[in-house]
């Protein structure tokens, strides 16, 4: 209690680990208001009818998790993901696209995130930085559970970006932002082709129900033959 109070008192914003919307905070504070919590915008008509049926039946499967584009009307199995340099926040600033007209498909993310929570990274996305670029400004991948594969985990061994990438993703851990957790197990992939890993880590995501996030062209391709739903950063 000393503790928050002398906090309070340097007129610092309360850290992140501070739930605001507790008693004890509004005391401190010196008022009994409850705090708001905001409720991001749902829309479950942006899902092709067969995804919400299925999942109404208790059945989660990412093959039949497909948007449906409010512009153009198609059915994805994919969306583009657009990142740019704002200089005005000095932030990369993500958002998500219709793949087909390349329209902002807003209001998507959380409704994406309900429905199916989890990604799934290759290494082309882990070697961009993507996911922590984004939880740093837009927070489009917030609250997500993160799977790392282990041909994934293989392929970025020792690289300087994607050790960075590593180390800001368990940041977001500690903080609660998001759940990391690797899958598959461990074995070395030096002699392996690059279709074996392909399909290896594609695996993953339908045993998992994951959301593929990858900016490798003929990995979309591929992953969009086996069904699964994609973000694609190319």
């Amino acid at each position: 209690m000393k503790w928050l109070k002398d906090w309070y008192k340097s007129r610092q914003p309360w850290p992140w680990f501070i739930k605001k919307s507790f008693k004890t905070i509004a005391e401190i504070e010196g008022h009994d208001k409850k705090a708001k919590k905001a409720m991001p915008p749902f829309n479950e008509k942006v899902f092709s009818k067969e995804f919400i049926e299925s999942f109404e039946n208790g059945v989660l499967n990412i093959k039949t998790l497909s948007v449906v584009c409010p512009y153009c009307g198609e059915t994805l199995k994919s969306i583009k993901m657009a990142n740019y340099y704002d200089k005005d926040s000095g932030f990369h600033i993500s958002n998500f696209k219709c793949s087909s007209c390349n329209n902002f498909l807003k209001d998507i993310s959380f409704s994406l995130r309900y429905y199916c929570g989890y990604l799934l990274p290759d290494s082309n996305a882990i070697s961009r930085n993507i996911i922590t670029n984004d939880l740093k400004a837009s927070k489009h991948f917030e609250n997500y559970k993160i799977l790392m594969s282990s041909v994934v985990r293989k392929e970025i061994d020792g690289t300087p970006r994607a050790k960075r990438e590593l180390e800001d993703l368990k940041l977001f851990v500690n903080k609660g932002i998001i759940k990391l957790e690797n899958v598959g197990d461990d074995f070395d992939i030096a002699n392996l082709e690059s279709a074996v890993k392909d399909n290896t880590i594609i695996k993953h995501a339908l045993d998992y129900n994951c959301i593929l996030v990858t900016g490798d062209k003929s990995m979309v391709t591929f992953a969009l033959g086996e069904g699964l739903f994609v973000i694609d950063l190319s």
